[in-house]
């Protein structure tokens, strides 16, 4: 197991929205996203909308609204019967959202003209 963080610098714009892109493509497992105090400028006074997604399929790996920094989260894979419906995650599964991608953040209703970073770690499974 070989964690890595990466950072995702964002800036919004007059209207509280932004989207930033990963500098490289990330390859393996996403087991945490963590926006620590220093992005509470981002959310300051209220709360924004986050949206972490996988540039080429657009795969969501994380998805929160209304969410105040500092936050922290571990997102995990939805798992599936085979008659498609949702079936309970064992707690042994915890591999965190599979990523051989860039990831892009997007933020809406966000503080308006500011800036942050927020920590990816992810598991390259080296």
């Amino acid at each position: 197991m070989s964690v890595s963080v990466h950072r995702l610098v964002i800036s919004t714009n007059a209207w509280g929205g932004g989207t930033a892109l990963s500098v490289l493509p990330l390859s393996g497992y996403i087991l945490e996203i963590r926006a620590p105090n220093a992005a509470s400028q981002l959310t300051a006074g209220g709360t924004g909308d986050f949206t972490f997604t996988r540039l080429s399929d657009g795969g969501t790996v994380l998805d929160v609204t209304n969410q105040a920094a500092p936050f922290q989260y571990q997102p995990r894979p939805v798992l599936n019967t085979t008659a498609g419906g949702t079936a309970a995650l064992p707690a042994y599964l915890n591999e965190g959202v599979p990523i051989d991608d860039h990831l892009r953040l997007t933020v809406a209703q966000a503080a308006v003209s500011t800036s942050g970073t927020v920590f990816v770690h992810v598991d390259s499974r080296d």
